[in-house]
Protein backbone atom coordinates (compact mmCIF):
# COMPACT_ATOMS: atom_id res chain seq x y z
CA UNK A 1 0.00 0.00 0.00
CA UNK A 2 1.48 3.37 -0.95
CA UNK A 3 1.70 6.39 1.32
CA UNK A 4 -1.79 7.61 2.22
CA UNK A 5 -2.99 10.64 0.25
CA UNK A 6 -4.31 12.33 3.37
CA UNK A 7 -1.18 13.61 5.10
CA UNK A 8 -2.78 13.63 8.55
CA UNK A 9 -3.86 10.02 8.12
CA UNK A 10 -0.35 9.04 7.05
CA UNK A 11 1.20 10.87 9.99
CA UNK A 12 -1.33 9.24 12.33
CA UNK A 13 -0.28 5.80 11.05
CA UNK A 14 3.42 6.59 11.33
CA UNK A 15 2.99 7.85 14.88
CA UNK A 16 1.12 4.69 15.85
CA UNK A 17 3.79 2.54 14.16
CA UNK A 18 6.51 4.06 16.35
CA UNK A 19 4.54 3.23 19.48
CA UNK A 20 2.37 6.24 20.27
CA UNK A 21 -1.04 5.60 21.74
CA UNK A 22 -4.13 6.24 19.61
CA UNK A 23 -5.05 9.59 21.19
CA UNK A 24 -1.45 10.78 21.28
CA UNK A 25 -0.86 9.83 17.63
CA UNK A 26 -4.10 11.58 16.66
CA UNK A 27 -3.06 14.85 18.31
CA UNK A 28 0.52 14.62 16.98
CA UNK A 29 -0.91 14.28 13.47
CA UNK A 30 -2.49 17.71 13.84
CA UNK A 31 -6.00 16.90 15.01
CA UNK A 32 -7.72 18.50 18.00
CA UNK A 33 -7.80 16.19 21.03
CA UNK A 34 -10.77 13.81 20.80
CA UNK A 35 -10.43 10.19 21.93
CA UNK A 36 -13.62 9.07 20.23
CA UNK A 37 -12.53 10.45 16.85
CA UNK A 38 -9.07 8.98 17.30
CA UNK A 39 -10.54 5.52 17.93
CA UNK A 40 -12.91 5.89 14.99
CA UNK A 41 -10.05 6.86 12.67
CA UNK A 42 -7.97 3.90 13.83
CA UNK A 43 -10.87 1.57 12.97
CA UNK A 44 -10.89 2.66 9.28
CA UNK A 45 -9.78 -0.13 6.96
CA UNK A 46 -7.23 1.98 5.05
CA UNK A 47 -5.68 3.10 8.36
CA UNK A 48 -5.45 -0.49 9.62
CA UNK A 49 -3.85 -1.66 6.37
CA UNK A 50 -1.30 1.16 6.30
CA UNK A 51 -0.47 0.68 9.99
CA UNK A 52 0.04 -3.04 9.44
CA UNK A 53 2.32 -2.32 6.48
CA UNK A 54 4.42 0.16 8.48
CA UNK A 55 4.74 -2.25 11.40
CA UNK A 56 5.77 -5.12 9.13
CA UNK A 57 8.41 -2.96 7.42
CA UNK A 58 9.74 -1.92 10.82
CA UNK A 59 9.90 -5.52 12.05
CA UNK A 60 11.71 -6.65 8.88
CA UNK A 61 14.21 -3.82 9.28
CA UNK A 62 14.98 -4.85 12.87
CA UNK A 63 15.41 -8.51 11.90
CA UNK A 64 17.68 -7.53 9.00
CA UNK A 65 19.87 -5.38 11.27
CA UNK A 66 20.19 -8.13 13.87
CA UNK A 67 21.09 -10.76 11.29
CA UNK A 68 23.51 -8.42 9.52
CA UNK A 69 25.27 -7.62 12.77
CA UNK A 70 25.46 -11.27 13.80
CA UNK A 71 26.67 -12.41 10.37
CA UNK A 72 29.13 -9.53 10.17
CA UNK A 73 30.66 -10.40 13.55
CA UNK A 74 30.89 -14.08 12.67
CA UNK A 75 32.59 -13.24 9.36
CA UNK A 76 35.07 -10.94 11.09
CA UNK A 77 35.93 -13.56 13.68
CA UNK A 78 36.37 -16.19 10.97
CA UNK A 79 38.80 -13.91 9.10
CA UNK A 80 40.73 -13.33 12.32
CA UNK A 81 40.81 -17.07 13.03
CA UNK A 82 42.21 -17.81 9.56
CA UNK A 83 44.85 -15.08 9.85
CA UNK A 84 45.84 -16.23 13.34
CA UNK A 85 46.26 -19.86 12.22
CA UNK A 86 48.31 -18.78 9.21
CA UNK A 87 50.56 -16.74 11.51
CA UNK A 88 50.92 -19.64 13.95
CA UNK A 89 49.09 -17.77 16.73
CA UNK A 90 47.05 -20.57 18.24
CA UNK A 91 45.77 -18.58 21.20
CA UNK A 92 44.37 -15.87 18.92
CA UNK A 93 42.70 -18.53 16.76
CA UNK A 94 41.16 -20.15 19.84
CA UNK A 95 39.93 -16.75 21.06
CA UNK A 96 38.23 -16.16 17.69
CA UNK A 97 36.55 -19.58 17.82
CA UNK A 98 35.37 -18.86 21.37
CA UNK A 99 33.93 -15.53 20.20
CA UNK A 100 32.05 -17.30 17.41
CA UNK A 101 30.72 -19.88 19.88
CA UNK A 102 29.43 -17.14 22.19
CA UNK A 103 27.65 -15.35 19.33
CA UNK A 104 26.04 -18.62 18.25
CA UNK A 105 24.95 -19.37 21.83
CA UNK A 106 27.04 -22.53 22.08
CA UNK A 107 28.87 -21.06 25.08
CA UNK A 108 27.02 -19.03 27.69
CA UNK A 109 29.09 -17.27 30.32
CA UNK A 110 27.67 -17.59 33.82
CA UNK A 111 29.04 -16.33 37.07
CA UNK A 112 28.12 -17.25 40.60
CA UNK A 113 27.71 -14.32 42.91
CA UNK A 114 28.92 -14.79 46.46
CA UNK A 115 30.73 -17.70 48.05
CA UNK A 116 29.63 -21.25 47.21
CA UNK A 117 26.61 -22.13 49.35
CA UNK A 118 26.26 -18.60 50.71
CA UNK A 119 22.56 -18.43 49.88
CA UNK A 120 21.58 -22.03 50.68
CA UNK A 121 20.94 -21.33 54.37
CA UNK A 122 18.79 -18.22 53.72
CA UNK A 123 14.99 -18.27 53.69
CA UNK A 124 13.04 -16.83 50.77
CA UNK A 125 12.24 -13.72 52.82
CA UNK A 126 15.92 -13.25 53.67
CA UNK A 127 16.89 -13.62 49.99
CA UNK A 128 14.31 -11.03 48.93
CA UNK A 129 15.46 -8.62 51.66
CA UNK A 130 19.13 -9.08 50.64
CA UNK A 131 18.30 -8.49 46.97
CA UNK A 132 16.31 -5.34 47.86
CA UNK A 133 19.13 -4.02 50.04
CA UNK A 134 21.76 -4.61 47.34
CA UNK A 135 19.56 -3.09 44.63
CA UNK A 136 19.11 0.01 46.81
CA UNK A 137 22.86 0.23 47.35
CA UNK A 138 23.39 0.03 43.58
CA UNK A 139 20.74 2.70 43.00
CA UNK A 140 18.50 0.43 40.94
CA UNK A 141 15.76 -0.23 43.47
CA UNK A 142 12.24 0.85 42.70
CA UNK A 143 9.50 1.21 45.30
CA UNK A 144 10.10 -1.16 48.19
CA UNK A 145 7.38 -3.86 48.00
CA UNK A 146 9.05 -5.76 50.83
CA UNK A 147 9.80 -4.35 54.24
CA UNK A 148 13.55 -4.26 54.71
CA UNK A 149 14.69 -4.04 58.32
CA UNK A 150 17.97 -2.35 57.24
CA UNK A 151 16.11 0.50 55.49
CA UNK A 152 15.27 2.29 58.74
Amino acid sequence: MPVLKNQKHELFCQNMAIGMGVAEAYEAAGYRPNRANASALKANQHILERLSELQMASAENVVHKVEYSRDYLLDQLEAIRIDARAAGQSSAAVAAVMGQARILGVIIDRREVGDPGEFSEMSDAELVAKAAREARELGIAGPAPVKDEDAA
